[in-house]
């Protein structure tokens, strides 16, 4: 599990940038003339890391709600499966046993 989790940050950072290049790209004339002072800078900058941590964090806690629900359906169905597999293996020792016990009786008549 820990390797989709790996798999959804990487995803959400890579959205996260696609979607900050396309905003840039829409807002660049706003962007580039309102950012003549250092303050407006280190603003925008705090307010856009904010913002991918705020990301990160709800798509992680959504990521990992709908991998454990995922992985706990998985692991039922698995028991059910592997007790079907149990049932089937006992019977088909019962029929072995009674084929040997026939083919036992069927050598003693001669």
């Amino acid at each position: 599990m820990s390797l989709k989790m790996l798999k959804s940050f990487l995803c959400i950072t890579v959205a996260y940038l696609l979607c900050l290049v396309l905003w840039f790209m829409y807002k660049s004339d706003k962007v580039i003339s309102s950012l003549t002072t250092t303050g407006r800078l280190t603003a925008l900058i705090v307010m856009l890391v904010i913002l991918y941590i705020v990301s990160v964090v709800l798509y992680m806690i959504f990521s990992y709600a709908f991998f454990s629900h995922k992985f706990r359906n998985i692991r039922k169905h698995l028991k059910e499966y592997n007790g079907d597999l149990k049932t089937l293996h006992r019977i088909q020792e019962l029929e072995y046993d009674a084929i040997i016990d026939e083919l036992g009786e069927g050598g003693d008549e001669e």
